[in-house]
């Protein structure tokens, strides 16, 4: 259902739907930073910026390696 409202799997195309996926995980990835640094007295702007930048270099080795 919160899919469907995002209009990521009605799609005909799923280079769209990877893309928004994608998306979704770069705000979510910065969201979670910020929470983070918040949590541990750091600062949440750079917090978020690495764990986003952490986030995405993992994503593509797993997608370098086949994933």
């Amino acid at each position: 259902m919160f899919c469907e409202w995002l209009g990521l799997v009605a799609h005909d195309r799923p280079v769209i739907v990877r893309l928004k996926f994608l998306l979704l995980l770069i705000g979510l990835l910065f969201v979670t930073g910020c929470a983070w640094a918040r949590f541990s007295d750091a600062k949440p702007l750079n917090a978020g910026i690495t764990m986003t930048c952490l986030g995405l270099v993992l994503v593509g080795i797993a997608i370098a390696l086949g994933g």
